[in-house]
């Protein structure tokens, strides 16, 4: 739409039963035009990309992305090799004229595919009538990529009119940015971690209350033993010394037993939130020191408000 900016036709209409059959089974492809790789910042490993040169008269050429070449030409230099769709008369069909680094166009959780692009132009005439009904439909345009500099005022109504200029039959169904399109992706993981995030800290917060209530209680009912150990000539600081080292071990424990199901559960999470990390060692230790610390504030007041008290007072506390 202006001098900064680029454009690119794409269809997708990728079958996954290219031809010799069984050679490429797996595989997926699309059509592309001139200016795709460069629109949507493919990188090119080797070759070159598809660009005006690629006429319908012209040889017909096909560029692969990283994982078409390590699966189907193992061992080999790709550049020059030739390959097909459909049945054997078509097994040669496209001259691999590039490579380009892998992406994912559907589910960012899933490894990336064989691919190969074919120039929007070039077509193939095939002998079984379904091949050749699906050859057609697949030259309609299905999305147009723009990149476009800067954040030019009132884009969408320019998209319309300039397509519409060219086409008054060509329906746009919907324009988005890049950015709104990865929203969309990740709007269930977004909903998925903020939900996840409250019921930790609610967790946290039972975990760390149920903790500092079950300490506490332990060295209140401990009253009477601390009013004999101080009638006995024990320190307060050893009192206090024997609390916290009981609570710790308590808390330490837990501890040790939390970490591994909370690995576990970290583990099943990363199959169903995009992004996220094996392990956070940095919010499992937050956690833990939180905990313990939660453990020596329940060990320790407790334990010196009843090692100020009297020995006879705590002797005859219930």
């Amino acid at each position: 739409m202006s001098d900064n900016s680029w454009s690119s036709g794409v269809s997708i209409e990728g079958r996954r039963a290219p031809a010799n059959p069984g050679d490429f089974d797996g595989a997926s492809w699309l059509r592309v035009s001139a200016g795709y790789f460069e629109t949507i910042g493919t990188r090119l490993t080797r070759g070159r990309f598809l660009d005006e040169r690629d006429t319908p008269s012209s040889r017909h050429v096909a560029v692969i992305n990283e994982t078409f070449a390590r699966k189907y030409f193992p061992n080999a230099d790709p550049l020059g090799k030739h390959f097909g769709l459909g049945d054997a008369p078509h097994a040669a069909d496209y001259e691999v004229v590039g490579v380009v680094a892998d992406a994912k166009y559907m589910d960012p959780r899933d490894v990336a595919w064989p691919t190969f692009f074919r120039p929007l132009l070039q077509t193939e005439k095939f002998r079984d009538q379904a091949d050749q009904s699906a050859e057609i439909r697949s030259n309609w345009i299905h999305d147009i990529e723009l990149r476009v500099s800067g954040r030019p005022q009132n884009l969408q109504p320019l998209i319309r009119e300039t397509l519409a200029s060219i086409d008054p039959n060509m329906p746009v169904v919907d324009m988005m940015t890049f950015g709104e399109q990865v929203t969309r992706n990740f709007n269930h993981d977004r909903l998925m971690a903020r939900l996840a995030g409250i019921f930790g800290l609610l967790a946290l917060a039972l975990a760390s209350i149920g903790l500092y209530g079950v300490l506490a209680y332990n060295v209140a009912r401990r009253t009477q033993e601390i009013g004999i150990r101080m009638a006995l000539g024990a320190a307060r600081l050893g009192i206090l010394r024997m609390v916290l080292r009981e609570a710790l071990f308590l808390a330490g424990l837990g501890v040790a037993i939390g970490i591994p199901c909370a690995l576990a559960a970290n583990h099943l999470l990363t199959s169903m939130l995009f992004g996220l990390k094996a392990t956070n060692l940095v919010v499992l230790s937050l956690v833990t020191a939180l905990l313990l610390i939660v453990a020596i504030a329940a060990a320790c007041f407790p334990a010196h408000k009843a090692s100020a008290v009297d020995p006879m007072v705590a002797l005859r506390h219930e």
